[in-house]
């Protein structure tokens, strides 16, 4: 799907709602997929399946196909991308760092802090403890700095932040990605 089709429900620089996503173009997925004919009838050319003439002249055609689907496969991805970074660069305190949209995922933080709170009690392993202690310390000092308004964050830190809610983390890994999405919300944007 083009990206000026994917993006033309947009009526302003808000957010998609929740209920609908973004799915970026897979340009290497595309063009093998646009491969896959021509590999087939190259296979049937060879093992006599078929003639070699049909087999080449069809399959310089599916080739010369499958090229131009795969370019403009690529040619999307990278136009999805340069519009992604104009965004970013051009409304760093648009709706993604505003002021509602960081008490939105503080208050996702703090239920993410209470139920670290509720595994930390429950009878867990030791090896779990440990990363419950360090994800609720990590949870707190996120909590605090994303709910701290006077202090800027960066667009992008707010994108790690939200998919480290989003997400479904092991808590043996949770520290690791606390500690990116606290580095994150202080990067240049």
């Amino acid at each position: 799907m083009p990206a000026d089709l994917r993006f033309a429900t947009l009526q302003s620089y808000e957010l998609l709602p929740d209920r609908e996503e973004l799915v970026a173009p897979q340009p290497l997925h595309t063009t093998l997929l646009a491969l896959t004919p021509a590999l087939v009838l190259a296979g049937l050319g060879a093992t006599g399946a078929t003639s070699a003439g049909v087999a080449t002249a069809a399959g310089g055609v599916l080739l010369a196909l499958a090229g131009l689907c795969g370019g403009y496969a690529w040619f999307d991805a990278r136009r999805c991308r340069v519009l992604a970074d104009r965004l970013l660069r051009t409304h760093p305190r648009s709706q993604l760092t505003s002021e509602r949209a960081r008490r939105h995922l503080v208050e996702r933080l703090q239920s993410l802090i209470r139920a670290a709170d509720v595994g930390l009690r429950a009878g867990t392993s030791p090896l779990d403890r440990r990363a419950f202690e360090q994800s609720l310390f990590l949870l707190r000092r996120l909590d605090r700095r994303l709910g701290d308004l006077s202090r800027p964050v960066s667009p992008y830190g707010v994108l790690v932040v939200r998919e480290l809610v989003d997400g479904a983390e092991r808590p043996t890994e949770l520290p690791d990605a606390l500690t990116e999405a606290l580095a994150a919300l202080d990067a240049p944007g």
